[in-house]
């Protein structure tokens, strides 16, 4: 069972001292971007070249850490960085700049990682026969790509994956429809599942719906970014 996922990693098994129904669970069900994968680096490049084309001026890193905590759609998030700078923009021709360099970053993609804990849980549970599946917001050529960047392109092997292009689905995360799309696949209800994610809209509204989640951002060896100018000069 999950359980021998906690025996082998004793630090882990600490800190969800107080969440232990998770290990009981019939499947568990993962996000990719901030839960799997590490993609902040890398997309923080996407939005400082997108912002230096169409208007000039580059962006900060502690303003990138700061928005992004906002979960805002790409465009969205760089119309309001250009305003903040006295622009307005086309949102057509900010979509097709944001797409040319999402293209251009995915041919090549750099400073992309897993996240240990999260991946070791999700492998031990694969070795001990625990059906597990992706659920992202992404589509799929760009969940497949940040796996493949971060080496976890064998993780999901075989598996269940619910990307933003999956056929039939009809609401987004943080909407429960593609957890519960993703739980009837597998065969099990969605209230016997755990649901791994670092995203505090769609933690809230498993929460609500009665299903059981793990905040991946507090567990250990969980990668953290201070929004401050020494952060930035890593990356």
């Amino acid at each position: 069972c999950i359980g021998s996922v906690l025996q082998a990693f004793p630090a882990l098994s600490q800190a969800m001292a107080n969440a232990p129904t998770w290990t009981t669970s019939a499947a568990l069900l993962f996000d990719n971007d901030g839960t799997l994968v590490d993609t902040m680096p890398f997309l923080y490049g996407m939005y400082r070249d997108t912002l230096q084309e169409i208007i000039g001026e580059t962006l900060s890193w502690p303003r990138f850490v700061q928005i992004m905590s906002d979960n805002s759609p790409a465009v969205d998030t760089l119309l309001e960085l250009a305003a903040e700078k006295g622009h307005t923009l086309d949102p057509k021709e900010c979509a097709r700049c944001w797409r040319k360099h999402v293209a251009r970053a995915l041919s090549e993609p750099r400073g992309v990682s897993a996240i240990r804990p999260t991946v070791d849980i999700a492998r031990r549970a694969r070795e001990q026969g625990i059906p597990i599946a992706l659920v992202t917001a992404a589509p799929s050529l760009w969940a497949d790509g940040m796996l493949r960047a971060a080496g976890l392109s064998d993780l999901f092997e075989g598996c269940v994956k619910i990307t933003k292009d999956t056929r039939g689905l009809q609401q987004q995360k943080p909407h429960l429809e593609p957890y519960r799309m993703a739980a009837e696949k597998l065969g099990v209800p969605i209230n016997k599942c755990t649901v791994f994610e670092d995203s505090d809209a769609a933690l809230e509204n498993l929460r609500k719906a009665g299903v059981d989640v793990v905040d991946v951002r507090v567990l250990p060896g969980y990668p953290s970014y201070d929004p401050d100018v020494s952060t930035a000069s890593k990356l």
